[in-house]
């Protein structure tokens, strides 16, 4: 039975949004190679199990932060009594107001009426960074679980916040998150999404990144999880004297894949865009990335940098990359490249020569490449929990 007509059995519903939600499934289907955008990608082997709805029964959870606000959902369900709201954050449900326009959506549909919303309230400023922890859990070998939540800075608000994706249990899970972000005039947030889910899962995060006002933005996706992952971005510069930056970083083994799009839209002008992707791979591991920038007529003054790169460790792994640009003003900066490259033998001679074994020389110099984009972070505690995930993943990788 495929993935859609087993979760419709078991989530069987009047509702007119689950109703357009089945008709679009059956009408579109799932996207396949022919598609541009998933050309490198086959969805077959995951579309094609026989999912159960996630389910926490039985689950016990211990959430110990010290460090960080929690804000916990497992399976996409806000949990009150593990989570802790600082003066001026609410968490807010509501029914889904999105129809659904592909098939990703519409299957969330299909699971949940609810989404979540998480509101920073004017002129908020906190000690340390709200960790919206995104648990998906299941006992079932194969299963499906979905979550969406949106996030609002309001006016004059500074806010760090991490956003934790995590799988409890061992099972090959199928795992779709959105996320919706705007912020207002004068507000300043960094935002770190860390996906770290079992090796055996499907993960596809969407994030949508709405800058309302004039502000600083910051934005970081930490890939290193799933065995197949997707990270789709769009930031939407809809105000002048914007600074906003996009990083990433991809590290992978095995027989991972790891897909990055990215879309950096710039609607007015007068506004800064920055975007860094860096890639490790070994083994029999792929990426692909696929930045746009895209500059409208009148956004004059926008000024864009778009870069990706990558160092391969192994002869067998692949990258595809394709920066590419869409400029329809006559006065703006913008610029975007992509480089693919391995381990210089200069380089592991001058550490070798100096009493350093190969492994670590390869480890010092693995880190060096991907740690300058951990470095642009500004505030210590995603910093540090950045660093602490990426090393050791890297030390699973060597």
């Amino acid at each position: 039975m495929s993935l859609f007509n087993n979760l419709f059995q078991q989530s069987k519903s009047s509702n007119l949004t689950k109703q357009l939600s089945l008709k679009l499934i059956e009408t579109k289907g799932f996207p396949s190679k022919k598609d541009e955008n998933w050309k490198y990608t086959s969805l077959k082997n995951w579309v094609s199990k026989d999912y159960q709805l996630a389910s926490s029964e039985g689950a016990e959870f211990k959430i110990q932060s010290q460090d960080t606000f929690p804000i916990v959902f497992v399976n996409g369900n806000f949990q009150v009594e593990h989570s802790v709201l600082p003066d001026g954050v609410q968490v807010q449900s509501m029914a889904k107001s999105e129809s659904s326009h592909d098939s990703f959506q519409a299957l969330s549909n299909l699971n949940s009426e609810i989404q979540y919303k998480i509101l920073i309230q004017k002129n908020v400023s906190l000690s340390r960074p709200i960790e919206i922890i995104l648990i998906s859990a299941s006992q079932a070998s194969e299963a499906y679980t979905s979550s969406e939540i949106s996030i609002h800075v309001e006016e004059g608000s500074s806010v760090a916040i991490l956003e934790h994706h995590l799988q409890h249990g061992s099972g090959h899970l199928f795992i779709f998150h959105s996320t919706k972000i705007s912020t207002e005039k004068n507000s300043k947030l960094e935002f770190l999404q860390l996906q770290n889910v079992g090796l055996g899962s499907f993960h596809l995060h969407r994030s949508n990144l709405e800058v309302l006002g004039p502000g600083t933005v910051r934005t970081c996706v930490l890939s290193l999880g799933a065995l197949q992952s997707r990270s789709e971005l769009d930031l939407e510069v809809r105000a002048s004297d914007v600074s906003a930056e996009v990083l990433g970083v991809y590290a992978l083994n095995g027989h991972q894949q790891s897909d990055h799009y990215t879309n950096m839209n710039h609607h007015v002008g007068g506004s800064q865009t920055t975007q860094l992707y860096k890639g490790l791979l070994d083994q029999n591991s792929k990426a692909v990335f696929n930045g746009g920038v895209f500059i409208a007529k009148n956004a004059q003054k926008a000024n864009s940098e778009q870069l990706n790169k990558n160092l391969l460790l192994s002869d067998k792994a692949e990258i595809n990359s394709k920066p590419q640009l869409q400029i329809y003003a006559d006065d703006v900066k913008a610029a975007h490249g992509s480089t693919i490259g391995q381990l210089q033998k200069e380089e592991l001679f001058y550490l070798q020569s100096r009493a350093i074994t190969k492994a670590k020389a390869i480890d010092m110099l693995s880190q060096a490449f991907v740690m300058d984009v951990i470095e642009r972070l500004e505030n210590a505690t995603l910093k540090k929990e950045a660093k602490k995930a990426l090393k050791a993943k890297i030390a699973g990788i060597l």
